[in-house]
């Protein structure tokens, strides 16, 4: 169904020169990016990279902003963010998938080599460690960071508490909790039998994020505020309208493909010049700046006053990158392989994963009664502070001791327990929230037993 189209107003000149200004801040890059590239090297200092980089990906986040406020004209909201956490997250997927890819080389070079491991071999097969990674601290940043800011933009705007987001978004939740609880088994099968990321896992996430997007597709179509570029472009004739999203879509696509990885490069070689470890650079300063155009799109929701579709932006991105990229991992590390073996999960990643997994519960116990608050943003962001930063204490205070797996280790699964204890606290003190969960479990967890828990 194609809903009516707004007028574009009083400010239609106005709103065409922002549209065309934050296309034009996109084209330095996109030129740099195929005139200042040798070898897959640039030619210019790290910092003037993630600069020119960093306002490029700036840029393609407001344009997938406001292509998603115009496509809920032609298709339900839930789709919309669909299409546009795929997008925003294609940074996230490029690095994990590379890491992956590298991984597998390393694999079959090991397997075929003669002599002793040549370095760059044993290099490329410490790539699954990073794979693992990269993944998981993506993950945990977008809830503990990006999930908390989003509160805190809205507040400051508005002096709200908090967001209560629409019962449509049930479909996520419920996705993101199946997705959470398949998760547990990974670090269980690792450490029972030694099996890593496999491809029967590949099948279920893989599977679980076709059937969300089905489910998304599905969902009731309602009629977008909008304000800004995006009336300009709403006012169009509908095949206009139509082309100029796909061309937003996919210029933002094209444009965070480009800058994203030289964007994340620059700030891990920084990074290096001041002795941080690689481990922690890749798992926390990596995704940072690869989750930047989500994390961006999400706070412009906020800040022009739509903080439920700004979370709804980031619980589409968490249910894709908890299905999808985790999915694709076992398959692009197999492919590079050439043969079907999983991708390894040693006790090391097994316990990131397991804490990662317990984030994610406690996020889905959060957000069961529909809305986040400023408490409840606030303990997200400060477990997620104290967990990264018990790790890199330990990595600073203690490089390469014999001692600090272990105590890494520990520290992870510390603040595991505290993540599935306070989920179970937040359960056990509203029988709203129980029931929701049981409904979704059931197979019931739709908006109509949603609007029963807020209402």
């Amino acid at each position: 169904m194609t809903l009516t189209a707004p007028q574009p107003g009083p400010n239609a000149r106005r709103n065409w020169a922002y549209l065309l200004i934050t296309i034009a801040a996109t084209l330095p890059w996109i030129i740099l990016a195929h005139t200042s590239q040798h070898n897959g090297h640039f030619s210019l200092s790290h910092i003037l990279i993630a600069v020119l980089s960093g306002i490029a990906i700036l840029a393609a986040a407001f344009l997938l902003s406001w292509g998603a406020e115009v496509a809920q004209l032609d298709m339900s909201q839930s789709l919309a963010l669909v299409i546009l956490s795929l997008i925003a997250i294609l940074p996230e997927y490029a690095v994990s998938m590379a890491f992956a890819g590298d991984a597998g080389k390393g694999l079959l070079a090991s397997q075929h080599a003669q002599t002793a491991l040549l370095p760059q071999t044993r290099e490329m097969l410490r790539h699954a460690d990073l794979t693992v990674a990269n993944m998981t601290g993506a993950n945990r940043i977008l809830i503990g960071v990006a999930w908390s800011v989003v509160v805190f933009i809205y507040y400051w705007r508005t002096q709200q508490r908090s967001i209560t987001i629409e019962t449509s978004r049930a479909i996520e939740i419920k996705f993101l909790l199946l997705a959470t609880l398949y998760s547990f088994t990974l670090p269980l099968k690792a450490a029972l039998f030694g099996i890593g990321l496999h491809w029967c896992d590949a099948i279920m996430l893989v599977g679980l994020f076709g059937f969300y997007t089905r489910a998304a597709a599905k969902t009731e179509q309602v009629e977008p505020e909008l304000i800004g570029p995006p009336t300009v472009i709403a006012a169009l004739s509908p095949l206009l309208r139509r082309l100029t999203c796909l061309v937003l879509f996919s210029g933002a696509a094209w444009t965070i493909y480009l800058a994203a990885h030289p964007f994340a490069n620059a700030l891990v070689h920084v990074g290096k010049r001041y002795h941080i470890n690689e481990f922690l650079l890749v798992q926390w300063i990596a995704p940072l700046a690869s989750e930047m155009p989500e994390f961006i799109v999400a706070g412009l929701f906020a800040w022009r006053g739509f903080p439920a579709m700004g979370m709804g932006a980031l619980i589409s991105s968490k249910v894709n990158q908890w299905t999808l990229l985790v999915g694709l991992l076992p398959i692009f590390y197999g492919f590079a392989a050439r043969q079907m073996v999983p991708l390894p999960l040693d006790t090391q990643q097994s316990c990131e994963v397991f804490l990662t997994s317990a984030q994610s519960l406690f996020a889905v116990a959060v957000l069961s009664n529909f809305t986040i608050n400023l408490k409840e943003a606030w303990g997200l962001l400060t477990l997620f502070i104290l967990q990264g930063l018990s790790q890199f204490l330990l990595n600073m205070l203690l490089p390469n001791n014999l001692h600090t797996a272990m105590l890494t280790q520990s520290s992870e699964l510390f603040f595991a327990i505290v993540y599935l204890a306070l989920a179970a606290i937040v359960l056990m003190d509203s029988p709203d929230r129980r029931s929701m969960i049981i409904d979704m479990l059931r197979g019931k967890g739709n908006a109509h037993a949603a609007r029963d828990v807020i209402s």
